[in-house]
């Protein structure tokens, strides 16, 4: 080999290795980053408002008194309407699940009504204190799934009159139980928005009127609502 198939043959080795070098090894590092803490949007304190409707529950109405035989049906007050309800609560953060609390007031228009040949009658959900215990999962660090079950006083106007007879004219509360489900998703830090099916059962009530006639009130309803939730000390 000559002295100049020597030298190029040295050059186009460093060539090719610098090359091949180049490739291997990046022009730049990214710097290492600690990724950002998230924040979990549904411990503490919070407090919002709920907009929902009512689907009627199963309240058939009898009638007793004198001149019938037992008890007589005369129509049906299925609880039902549009209403609205304001609560505020606090939750826990027990590592796998969230355990909370919530107290919330009912209002609305949440009635029923009926007028046939037997009779009329109406029932009127005038107003509603609920006092729960939640369990949730966060899904993700925006979702919350939850589950709750609690207590509820609700008070109510009645009326029925029977065509042959009888009438009864009160007012009473009632103390029941509510239980149901729910899911909420945080818009930001400090508000959410949220679901729920919740079903309200205040049990059975027994009414007289003038005269020795009595019914029984066994009020319960079915709601669904959306609710916006504001989270304190985020």
């Amino acid at each position: 080999m000559t002295q100049t198939h020597f030298a190029t043959a040295c050059v186009l080795t460093l060539l090719c290795g610098q090359a091949v070098a180049d490739e291997l090894i990046p022009a730049s590092v990214a710097p290492f980053r600690e990724p950002p803490l998230m924040v979990d949007r549904f411990i503490g304190a919070h407090a919002g408002v709920s907009l929902g409707f009512a689907a009627p529950g199963n309240d058939e109405v009898g009638i007793s008194g004198p001149g019938i035989a037992g008890t007589e049906d005369i129509g049906e007050l299925g609880l039902g309407g549009a209403g609205f309800a304001l609560q505020v609560g606090y939750r826990w953060d027990l590592d796998t699940v969230l355990l909370g609390v919530e107290a919330s007031a009912r209002l609305g228009n949440i009635s029923a009504d009926f007028d046939t040949d037997a009779g009329e009658g109406s029932n009127e959900l005038t107003g509603a204190l609920s006092l729960r215990g939640e369990l949730g999962w966060e899904a993700r660090s925006d979702t919350l799934f939850y589950g709750f079950a609690g207590a509820t006083l609700g008070s109510f106007d009645y009326e029925l009159s029977r065509t042959g007879g009888g009438e009864i004219d009160d007012s009473f509360s009632r103390t029941g139980y509510i239980g149901g489900v729910g899911v909420e998703r945080a818009l930001n830090e400090t508000w959410s928005l949220r679901g729920e099916y919740q079903y309200s059962n205040f049990g059975s009530e027994e009414l007289e009127g003038a005269g020795g006639y009595s019914t029984k009130v066994t009020p319960d309803f079915h709601s669904f609502s959306l609710g916006l939730n504001y989270s304190f000390g985020r």
